[in-house]
């Protein structure tokens, strides 16, 4: 079967950005670092039960190693391990969790990230406080906030929220830490911790700012789907660490993007990212995160085409709003859209997430045939 897919190219069209970007950039920076600074300062922890500290316990990793052996290690153990812990991967179809991230009502549904032999050196040379090994691809919030994952986790397994996509990076987890388990040891100073202590800092507080893209882009995917006369105003939460309130600039941001979405045309996935770029100071921006080999296989297929629907679907909504064709995507949603889609989503999609997959794939190919 074959799957929607973001395709990165070389057509560079000119975009014209958010006149206060800098600012807002500025501002997301310093709540970045004030998030890391505090936790080095507290002791956030997960319990010994949470699905990435056993995860990690499972691994084994030992600071002794050498990195080509720990590399070979995890690179045996990547699908097996995704397997034994329920993410969707090459073995298993995966199963919703819960009190993963969000906690509070969500269905939580946890994805191997590709990983690519032989391509450990871009989690070496990375900055640790730029890890992501923790990706948040898909959820229904619109809120941003800078509390740490896991203070808001239930006791109770209370279905509700909708259905929240998180892809784990099993390597990128296995390098970051070990590394961290190196640093310790030529410090002095430094007390060895385990994974529990280590996960609800930078993983997750990194983690928690790619949400926030994906909950700025929210409101512009309700916009459309919704068919507003106006986008939605931004909220932030507050929590017990003290940043910058980016409500303000936020809801100046929003309008822009949706006023500049709406005048001229989005030529391409990309383009769409560059005009409504991440506030975020991290090297990835989640909706473009790609599936690679993933894609390929029909257990796994299905969960990456959650957020390509979601994307596709809101750049269509603003096209059309222009009444400009979007070509290239057209028509590979048409093709898409002559394959067994219903089978796909009975036989691979969990029945808690049918209903909103569904009605996603409908609106998508509904505002695919406007302005043809």
């Amino acid at each position: 079967m074959k799957s929607l897919n973001i395709t990165i190219g070389n057509h560079s069209p000119a975009v014209y950005n958010y006149p206060q970007l800098s600012n807002l950039l500025r501002i997301a920076n310093f709540n970045h670092d004030k998030c890391i600074e505090r936790f080095q300062y507290t002791t956030y922890v997960l319990p010994n039960e949470h699905v990435l500290v056993q995860l990690l316990n499972y691994l084994g990793i030992d600071p002794e190693w050498d990195l080509d052996y720990l590399v070979s290690i995890i690179g045996m153990k990547y699908e097996s391990a995704a397997s034994l812990f329920d993410m969707v991967s090459i073995y298993n179809k995966g199963k919703i969790q819960h009190n993963v991230l969000y906690g509070n009502g969500y269905d939580e549904l946890l994805v191997a990230a590709p990983y690519t032999p032989g391509s450990s050196s871009e989690y070496i040379d990375k900055d640790l406080n730029e890890i992501t090994p923790i990706i948040p691809l898909y959820h229904s919030e619109t809120e941003i906030s800078y509390k740490p994952f896991g203070t808001e986790f239930s006791k109770t397994n209370n279905s509700g929220k909708g259905l929240a996509v998180i892809a784990i990076d099993i390597m990128s987890l296995a390098i970051n830490y070990w590394r961290q388990l190196k640093q310790t040891q030529t410090d002095a100073t430094a007390v060895v911790t385990g994974p529990h202590y280590w996960l609800p800092g930078i993983p997750m507080i990194n983690a928690r700012c790619l949400s926030n893209r994906i909950a700025l882009f929210n409101g512009l995917y309700n916009y459309i789907a919704s068919d507003k006369t106006q986008v939605d105003q931004i909220t932030q939460v507050d929590g017990p660490i003290n940043v910058n309130d980016l409500t303000v600039q936020l809801n100046r941001f929003m309008p822009f993007s949706v006023e500049e979405l709406s005048g001229t045309s989005t030529y391409s996935p990309e383009h769409f990212c560059a005009r409504f770029p991440s506030i975020e100071p991290l090297p990835i921006d989640p909706l473009l995160f790609n599936g690679e080999k993933y894609l390929g296989y029909a257990q796994t297929q299905w969960i990456w085409q959650l957020p390509i629907i979601k994307l596709f679907t809101t750049i269509l909504g603003f096209n059309n709003k222009c009444l400009t064709p979007t070509g290239t995507l057209n028509a590979m949603i048409d093709k898409w859209a002559t394959q067994d889609i219903k089978g796909m989503i009975r036989n691979y999609c969990p029945k808690e997430a049918q209903d909103e997959f569904t009605g996603m794939v409908n609106l998508m190919l509904k505002l695919n045939n406007i302005n043809r």
